[in-house]
């Protein structure tokens, strides 16, 4: 596994063996509460051998809150959106910041603009650039 982080935290973003990759951004919800915390959740996430494995492990049951889990594996992209108590998969590659896009942001305080903003910015430069390789993503991302 490789994974982009400090010594003192966590690995919970990055590439697997099974070349599964993962990111992850924070969500909150109402039905957030006791159980797993979520980083832990992700951290177990990291080890997905699949696409079905992936979600299982992000929608961990006994999980406290919840997740934007973005996996890319080689033939496939997806979301898996968490919250404390319920899960949603987004099929498809794209872009994903700090709020739901799914029902679930029913259950979520409202989106922040920088959040919206951050969301927007990705979308327009996907569709402009329609990056095809991880250099032009990168590029996208700096």
């Amino acid at each position: 596994m490789a994974s982009p982080t400090v010594v003192c935290c966590l690995p919970a973003v990055g590439i697997n063996a099974y070349r599964v990759a993962q990111g992850i951004g924070s969500l909150m919800a109402s039905d957030d509460g006791v159980g797993v915390p979520r980083v832990l959740v992700s951290r177990n996430s990291l080890e997905a051998r699949d696409k079905t494995d992936a979600i299982a492990r992000a929608a961990m049951p006994t999980r406290a809150g919840g997740y934007g889990h973005a996996f890319a594996l080689s033939d496939d992209a997806f979301v898996v959106e968490t919250s404390g108590k319920q899960h949603r998969v987004l099929d498809g590659p794209g872009p994903h910041t700090n709020h739901y896009l799914s029902d679930l942001a029913e259950l979520a305080p409202p989106a922040s603009d920088g959040s919206k903003a951050r969301l927007s910015r990705l979308q327009t430069l996907v569709d402009e650039r329609n990056p095809q390789t991880p250099e032009a993503l990168m590029d996208i991302m700096r």
